[in-house]
């Protein structure tokens, strides 16, 4: 896969080497590039907000997950207020866009670092914040400081199926800019967060104070731009942008903004006129129509390259995933897929652990081929029972399949079958079985089903009087 890659990049390097020949000649007979310009300008808005906006969802998975991986510690603590789980809320070190944790507990009571635990004084309500689950809040007051203004990303701390508290990490809106800041215009764009919800500006960069978008309604814009469009392409949540006139410094800005999947924000960068065009120049109508031509041509031969390279990805993409002697999904694909059952199980994960008993012996005595062949078919009859994307084949004699929200009696069936069918070419497999209810530990799961597995192998290996240790 990496040699079609490398084809493909040189393919698109010598792309890019002719386009920027082509437009150093169109420069050469150009006076204006006002449009091209203003057309980039967008582009490099809205690649930085598409920037910005990945970069904030990944923080804020990235810390819901250390925050879920927090509450599964707190979980094997004797109580919540145990010295124990304090000492966690005080000894949180930060490395993410959080600066500290909290613990909300029943009762409007919280748990903040170094200090005992209080009432929230009406700021927080558990009941609220538990019903709306793993959630991040909109623009509020630190409970420590009023001055200061956070966002509060919640996970629950479930046991038995009831949130028992809500562990959240504290977002410092005055540090957010750090942590997204744009690569746009060298840092010269300022960055904003809007609710859609109410058109509250969550954060905004370019001065101190905060508002909302209908503000903007007192700012003049230039011809073609209107702030009811602004408002209504907010509050509809989509893409769009305006350039209006700064009261700052009295030039006009261009603003882009579309809408992020965290909450139901929009995502907003500016820059100011003679910023996004410092290096304006004129061009004639002559550069227009041959830049329309570079852009048809390059556009077509970029489509080309994709074309021609999309059946060999396939290829290369099914080697990836594949096992090639079985066919069967392999490690890799395992690896990257198992997260996955978490979000696409109803009811329950059974794991299916399948061990090859013999093949170690079968190739010292038969040779490889004859442990080929016994693979296969070991492969071929569990492909038979189960769902192909859930079955894989994870080590040289080892298979492992998920079964989701199926009951037990019909798993054991399966495993009846593939067992009647290898019997019959005399092969033999230990088979470890475990399943858990939603929500489940998918490790707890594998590791049981596993163990479950080498139970049943020796118990194979006792029965048939053979002592696996002298085995060469």
């Amino acid at each position: 896969m990496r040699s079609v890659f490398v084809n493909r990049n040189r393919k698109i390097v010598i792309t890019i080497i002719v386009m920027l020949l082509l437009i150093s000649l169109s420069c050469l007979i150009s006076l204006h590039i006002s449009k091209i310009e203003e057309r980039s300008c967008w582009e490099d808005l809205q690649r930085s907000v598409n920037q910005i906006s990945i970069e904030m969802e990944s923080n804020i998975h990235s810390d819901r997950e250390l925050l879920d991986s927090i509450a599964d510690i707190i979980l094997t603590k004797d109580s919540l207020d145990s010295p124990d789980v304090k000492e966690i809320i005080d000894g949180f070190k930060p490395n993410t866009m959080i600066s500290h944790i909290a613990l909300l507990l029943p009762g409007d009571k919280v748990m903040l670092p170094n200090e005992p635990i209080r009432d929230t004084g009406g700021v927080l309500s558990f009941e609220e914040e538990a019903a709306l689950g793993r959630h991040t809040s909109g623009r509020s007051t630190d409970i420590r400081d009023e001055s200061k203004m956070i966002l509060r990303n919640f996970v629950p701390i479930i046991k038995d199926g009831d949130t028992i508290a809500m562990i959240y990490g504290v977002i410092e809106l005055e540090n957010l800019p750090v942590r997204i800041q744009s690569s746009a215009y060298s840092g010269d764009a300022a960055i904003y967060i809007i609710d859609r919800n109410n058109g509250d500006f969550i954060l905004g960069t370019w001065h101190e104070g905060v508002g909302n978008i209908s503000d903007l309604g007192d700012r003049e814009t230039k011809a073609g731009y209107s702030h009811d469009q602004i408002l209504q392409d907010v509050f509809d949540g989509k893409a769009g942008h305006c350039i209006f006139v700064s009261k700052t410094i009295g030039q006009y800005l261009y603003f882009y903004y579309e809408p992020t999947s965290i909450n139901e924000w929009m995502i907003g960068i500016s820059v100011p006129e003679n910023t996004a065009f410092a290096d304006l120049k004129e061009i004639n109508k002559l550069l227009i129509g041959f830049i329309a031509v570079e852009i048809t041509l390059l556009a077509g031969y970029f489509i080309y390259i994709l074309l021609s390279t999309r059946k060999e990805l396939r290829e290369k993409q099914k080697l990836a995933e594949r096992d090639l002697l079985t066919g069967l999904l392999n490690r890799n694909c395992f690896e990257r897929s198992i997260s996955g059952y978490a979000e696409s199980c109803k009811t329950s994960l059974t794991c299916v652990y399948f061990d090859v008993n013999g093949l170690h012996e079968l190739n010292n005595t038969k040779g490889h081929a004859a442990g080929d062949e016994m693979l296969k078919t070991v492969a071929d009859a569990i492909h038979k029972h189960f769902d192909d994307r859930d079955v894989f084949r994870i080590d040289g004699d080892e298979f492992m399949v998920f079964v989701k929200d199926e009951n037990a009696q019909t798993i054991e069936r399966h495993i009846s079958d593939i067992n009647d069918y290898l019997t019959q070419h005399e092969y033999h497999v230990s088979v470890g079985v475990f399943s858990q209810n939603v929500p489940f530990d998918i490790d707890e799961v594998q590791k049981q089903a596993e163990k479950n597995m080498y139970e049943a192998k020796k118990r194979y290996y006792e029965e048939k009087g053979i002592d696996r240790r002298k085995r060469s």
